[in-house]
């Protein structure tokens, strides 16, 4: 009953906000929390870590452990 969504600034929350409202139109029982994230990782998105893969980067410091994990196992099996 409840959707927890982070929150880097003001722009995601204007997106955030948006679709909080249309989630509360199609599930009324639903409820949406925004956490704001730490200001270390308010400049960290997913399109910036996968540029920064692409060009061979260690991304180690922007996303958590379990992440990485992920990231590392995709980047050893062979792309199609």
């Amino acid at each position: 009953s409840i959707i927890l969504r982070g929150v880097r600034g003001v722009p995601d929350f204007s997106y955030e906000s948006e679709i909080a409202a249309v989630n509360r139109i199609l599930a009324p029982g639903i409820e949406t929390f925004f956490m704001i994230s730490d200001p270390a990782y308010a400049v960290v998105s997913s399109s910036a870590v996968r540029e920064i893969l692409s060009f061979g980067g260690d991304v180690s410091a922007l996303v958590p452990r379990s992440v990485l994990e992920a990231i590392s196992g995709k980047l050893a099996a062979p792309v199609c």
